[in-house]
């Protein structure tokens, strides 16, 4: 079953850029933060819909990717 997931940056604070991912409506979201400095994610809110961290562990890895690349979007998706 293929898997595509939104992420769109919410806010930033201080190094802290704030995430929300979701899969098919907007309105059921999960969220996580990474700091822009070290790179460490942090989850906030897993998504309501997620099993065994799923969603959660994929977003942070896409951000992670990003981060390692010097480069942090304002948004980006992760499909599989």
């Amino acid at each position: 079953m293929a898997i595509l997931i939104d992420i769109k940056r919410t806010k930033s604070v201080a190094h802290e850029l704030y995430y929300k991912y979701w899969n098919r409506d907007e309105e059921v979201f999960g969220e996580l933060s990474i700091n822009e400095k070290t790179g460490v994610v942090t989850i906030y809110k897993y998504h309501p819909e997620e099993k065994n961290e799923q969603m959660s562990l994929a977003v942070a890895y896409k951000l992670k990717k990003h981060w390692e690349s010097g480069i942090i979007p304002d948004k980006t998706m992760w499909a599989s």
